[in-house]
């Protein structure tokens, strides 16, 4: 059986609990204790409206009074803000808050959200406990949004994949690298006309910053190339980033987190936050070639030629017999070079030598160079060319041949002797009286001049001397 120290105890706690089930505030808000004002697609610069019912459940009729703890700058104002309320009765209020042009839309995680402004005080008359209050929240637009994205991969392959918030980039390797773009949007319109929000037309972003992250950072070497920037009202804007792989990325799925933030031209806060997923594998072999080079580059009188190259071994596995094969299909040349070992993100070195036939002609010739593991197993390759030159020591000595200028053959040359012209001698005038005489001619005497002689002479010879040929050859 119970005492009776244990039977009073129980009575008491029955009471308090009748109590505290009788003193339950007699003024009620069925929303849920919140009135939330405004949306994702509510402007600033307006007011905003919502109702809320308030129930008297108490036997007695009460007074209500509704009052608010808002700041200043929300205008908050109720209808009504006073009326009575009889035993189980209700009374819907229409309750507006004004939308400041400073109100942000994310919060510091970027999340759309509706912001706490304050409480509302709902008071009777029926006495203390019967009060009650609700809390006010208020959400505003959010005007600054990631548009478009897209990244190039380059490496182990090249493409280029558009990218949205949750989405997945596959395949990718360690040593590749990505050419990641992110664009963002001022959606605040330079062309709207508004009666009741006339501040929220060409409204700019002075300072938007695209930051980036990617999970286990250690894994890659991240180039912000220009993250901030001012962004007009209706337009877009871009920024660069690149991601390089490292060779000894782990594998696993990474996850990149894009922040878009900024504040616009009144203060507000506005930006937006997307993730996506990079998944870097790694094979199991994967021996990649280094820088590849010849000695000599240019093959001519020595025709041994040594490639060489380091081996990085990129793979899941240990490698125990790796190195590297050289191939020249118009040539008919297949090298490979000694057998190594490697370890996971190990590097070691490899070379091979071939020959070159003093028959091939000179010319430029590909070469194709492959990693190889278990011996023979191809892997990586990479295409080279190199070029064959002609030997000059192969080459004989020829005689010069010497070309001789052209003989030129001068006519002879005939002197002529000068011919000298003698003025004819005129014989001096003398001046006699004349005498009436007969003139008795007798006769008239001239000097001839030189040359004339000298010709007469000229031809007697000439005919002589064709008489003289001519007598000749009579007589034969």
């Amino acid at each position: 059986m119970l005492g009776g120290n244990t039977m009073k105890k129980m009575l008491i706690a029955l009471m308090c609990l009748l109590v505290l089930a009788t003193s339950a505030a007699a003024l009620q808000v069925p929303e849920g204790g919140t009135v939330a004002f405004g949306n994702n697609n509510q402007d600033r610069d307006v007011n905003a409206t919502r109702t809320f019912t308030v129930t008297n459940e108490d036997a007695n009729t009460t007074s209500v009074t509704v009052t608010s703890t808002l700041a200043s700058k929300f205008k908050a104002r109720f209808s009504p803000s006073n009326f009575s309320l009889i035993a189980g009765a209700s009374q819907v209020v229409t309750a507006t808050v004004f939308v400041p042009v400073d109100f942000d839309a994310v919060n510091d995680n970027l999340d759309e959200t509706a912001f706490a402004i304050g409480a509302f005080q709902i008071k009777g008359t029926l006495g203390a406990g019967n009060d009650t209050t609700v809390s006010a929240t208020l959400q505003a637009e959010n005007r600054l949004r990631f548009s478009d994205g897209d990244v190039r991969i380059s490496g182990s392959f090249s493409k280029t994949e558009s990218i949205r918030d949750r989405d997945r980039v596959d395949d990718l390797k360690p040593g590749d690298s990505l050419k990641i773009e992110i664009e963002a949007e001022n959606t605040f319109s330079d062309r709207r006309r508004r009666t009741d929000g006339p501040r929220n037309i060409d409204i700019d972003f002075d300072d938007v910053r695209i930051d980036i992250d990617v999970s286990g950072a250690e894994d890659f070497d991240i180039d912000e190339e220009d993250d901030s920037f001012s962004l007009p009202a209706d337009e877009e804007e871009s920024a660069s980033f690149t991601i390089d792989i490292e060779d000894d990325a782990r594998d696993r799925s990474h996850t990149v987190t894009v922040r878009i933030d900024g504040r616009d031209d009144n203060g507000a806060r506005h930006g937006e936050l997307i993730t996506f997923t990079l998944d870097v594998e790694r094979d199991a072999h994967d021996l990649v070639l280094r820088q590849i080079s010849f000695t000599p580059l240019r093959v001519a009188c020595n025709r041994n030629v040594i490639a060489t190259t380091s081996l990085l071994n990129r793979g899941r596995i240990d490698e125990d017999e790796a190195g590297i094969q050289v191939e020249i299909p118009e040539l008919g040349v297949v090298e490979r070079s000694s057998l190594v070992d490697i370890d996971e993100n190990d590097e070691a070195s490899a070379s091979v030598t071939f020959s070159i036939e003093d028959r091939v002609k000179p010319g430029t010739y590909a070469v194709r160079v492959f990693s190889v593991y278990d011996v023979t197993t191809k892997n990586n390759f990479k295409d080279l060319s190199f070029t064959v030159e002609t030997c000059e020591d192969n080459i004989a000595p020829t005689t010069p041949v010497v070309t001789q200028p052209p003989v030129v053959t001068q006519p002879p040359v005939v002197t002529v002797p000068p011919v000298v012209v003698s003025p004819p001698t005129t014989p001096p005038v003398t001046t006699t009286p004349v005498t009436p005489t007969v003139p008795n001619v007798v006769g008239t005497s001239s000097s001839a001049p030189s040359y004339t002689w000298a010709l007469v002479a000229g031809i007697i010879v000439v005919a002589a001397l064709i008489v003289f040929l001519a007598v000749r050859f009579a007589k034969q």
